[in-house]
């Protein structure tokens, strides 16, 4: 594995850094617990297929958000040279930001439909490669973070018109999203391999779940499709394999 991260990381002497070519290497695994604060945001597209004769289409839009706590575990590999860090790291993570929305809207043939919707992200897997300076200050060091993660989540819609016809599904399937953050590592003085770090990650929207669900009349179909993109903020405790 130590072959391979090296091979990974040659190109850093095709960009300027000489030096490390003739530097010692130094890699080590780690492992480490986070948690924090996590934030969602998306548009939930509603569209209504009305019956004949008039096979009217109702199409509405709003806004739905989410927060609440993230957590999880982490393994990873990383190597050192010039002061320069670069790893790859993998993450389990919770999120507990889904919320139930509550709302009405008019449709295209003048009935009142009262609906809600819930979002529910599902456990996240993730793999990032990190890269850090640890030369600017003995205190901390910044780093970046960019990678992909996959959840499978979950799309809820219910809705009763004023002219009696209900309507109910559940959207489920995995999603795959970009993830990229900035962050501080800052060591822990005395004790060598332990370390906290805070951090900010933006997680992009990935591809849209839907809900398609036949009213009761057997005869109106409605589709709701929702990709929500999410801000987080944790607190991570590092423990290094020295």
């Amino acid at each position: 594995m130590k072959m391979l991260a090296r091979k990974a990381f040659v190109f850093w002497g095709v960009l300027g850094i000489s030096t490390a070519v003739q530097a010692e290497w130094v890699e080590n695994f780690l492992i480490g617990a986070s948690g924090g604060y996590a934030y969602n945001k998306g548009i939930l597209d509603i569209g209504i297929n009305h019956p004949a004769p008039g096979l009217q289409y109702t199409a509405t839009s709003m806004e739905q958000t989410g927060k609440g706590f993230i957590g999880g575990g982490l393994i990873g590999y990383q190597t050192r040279c010039n002061g320069w860090l670069m790893g790859l790291e993998f993450a389990v993570n919770w999120q507990d930001n889904g919320s139930d929305h509550y709302f009405t809207f008019p449709d295209a043939l003048g009935n009142s439909w009262g609906a809600s919707s819930h979002y529910t992200t599902g456990t996240v897997f993730d793999l990032t490669a990190r890269m850090g300076f640890e030369q600017i200050t003995a205190y901390f060091f910044p780093y970046i973070r960019a990678g992909i993660e996959v959840s499978r989540d979950k799309l809820s819609f219910n809705g009763t018109s004023s002219s009696g016809i209900t309507a109910s599904d559940t959207g489920t399937g995995r999603v795959g999203r970009f993830i990229g953050g900035v962050g501080l590592e800052i060591p822990v003085p005395l004790m060598l391999g332990l370390a906290f770090r805070i951090e900010y990650n933006y997680h992009g929207k990935g591809r849209g779940l839907e809900a398609l669900a036949l009213g009761s009349d057997n005869a109106t179909l409605v589709i709701a499709d929702e990709k929500p993109r999410t801000n987080s903020g944790i607190v991570s405790i590092i423990w290094n394999f020295y």
